[in-house]
């Protein structure tokens, strides 16, 4: 099972890796709000966001409640899904990532809020989860 879980995390790397090498459009690093985000304060996010990395390659996050959360990466028609926790420190959702699941020393997605949107900035770019 550990290398079906890991898989999760390997695929998702790549196509960081892969999205990282182009350009990215439709994202601005002026928030227009003074960089504080505008969004709902501590309150822990709730239902679904998704990311689309490509043209079939989604990242959803499925916030259950109770600080539950089900991350799954969806890559063409195959879904690899694990569920762990999170906890919420001031405007940012810090997902804990199972160490089955990490990848090079990740322990967290450490999500901030920008208005309705979560996003993730790793490796110097910016992905937005919205909700669908």
């Amino acid at each position: 099972m550990r290398s079906r879980k890991s898989g999760l995390w390997r695929a998702m790397a790549s196509v960081i890796l892969a999205f990282s090498l182009v350009v990215m459009t439709g994202c601005s690093s002026d928030k227009g709000d003074g960089g504080t985000g505008g969004g709902a304060g501590n309150s822990a996010p709730i239902g679904n966001y998704q990311s689309k990395l490509g043209p079939d390659q989604i990242f959803f996050l499925n916030f259950l409640g109770n600080n539950d959360i089900e991350v799954t990466m969806r890559d063409g028609g195959r879904d690899e899904s694990y569920r762990t926790s999170f906890v919420m420190a001031g405007d940012s959702v810090i997902v804990n990532i199972p160490e089955a699941e990490r990848q090079e020393g990740l322990e967290s997605m450490i999500l901030k809020r920008n208005g309705e949107t979560l996003e993730w900035t790793i490796e110097g770019m910016t992905i937005a989860f919205v909700k669908p």
